[in-house]
């Protein structure tokens, strides 16, 4: 999206969350691959763009200033979260097997 007034901040707020979702769809994957820091720079990067644009920021705001300032939540913490998650249900499934079949 370009960086200027064409669609509302409520419509970029939207698509910035689409995409949002759209990344952290593999949890498990991606933190797995963002083990390189090389990878987590590109991935936080994108993210950073995606943020400057739904308040219209210029490129010199940090990551973490955008992200307060849109209240969205960085990636990395994002992708953590939801590999714990994604961890803890299957370890509670691997309990939950081992019962049944003892």
């Amino acid at each position: 999206m370009p960086n200027n007034s064409s669609p509302s901040s409520s419509k970029r707020s939207f698509l910035a969350s689409v995409s949002s979702s759209i990344l952290s769809h593999g949890d498990p994957a991606w933190v797995t691959a963002l083990k390189t820091k090389q990878k987590e720079r590109k991935l936080s990067s994108t993210f950073r763009l995606m943020a400057m644009r739904v308040v219209s920021a210029y490129r010199t705001i940090s990551l973490e200033e955008v992200c307060f300032i849109t209240g969205m939540i960085p990636i990395g913490i994002t992708l953590a979260e939801g590999s714990e998650c994604y961890r803890r249900k299957e370890a509670a499934r691997v309990q939950k097997d081992m019962r049944v079949v003892g």
